[in-house]
């Protein structure tokens, strides 16, 4: 489920996304949670307890498209999220090999693999090989 931090701000979305959990067959271990990252998030604080209190039913959070717009690496540390999804345009950019960028590509998949247990790289067209060998 992709949700951007507006969404997820109000009260009365906590209350509905409780009730609809309570109400499913899903079981919140099963759901995903994708906050997107091109939306900037006025009070991380705020935020942060949001995520919290979804996080402590068992439902997973993952930052969607980081590397994008308003995502930042102390949004990544606050939410201690479970899935890092990097942007697929900043994917391609660190990986190409033209640019001497595969170190920086390589460095940024290791710190994140630190902060989180998942990181996925999103992609549509074909990699090198050296990601296709990384990986």
């Amino acid at each position: 489920m992709n949700i951007y931090p507006s969404t997820l701000l109000p009260n009365a979305f906590q209350s509905f996304f409780h009730q609809l959990i309570a109400k499913s067959a899903i079981k919140p271990e099963q759901i995903v949670v994708e906050i997107n990252e091109a939306e900037v998030i006025p009070n991380l604080f705020e935020f942060q307890d949001v995520v919290q209190d979804i996080k402590s039913i068992g439902v997973r959070i993952a930052i969607d498209d980081f590397g994008k717009d308003a995502s930042s690496f102390q949004r990544v540390l606050r939410l201690e999220s479970d899935l890092i999804k990097f942007d697929k345009e900043l994917t391609y950019t660190l990986a190409d090999r033209t640019m001497g960028n595969m170190k920086q590509l390589e460095r940024l998949i290791a710190y994140c693999k630190r902060v989180t247990p998942v990181v996925v790289l999103k992609v549509s067209r074909p990699l090198s090989s050296w990601v296709r060998q990384k990986n």
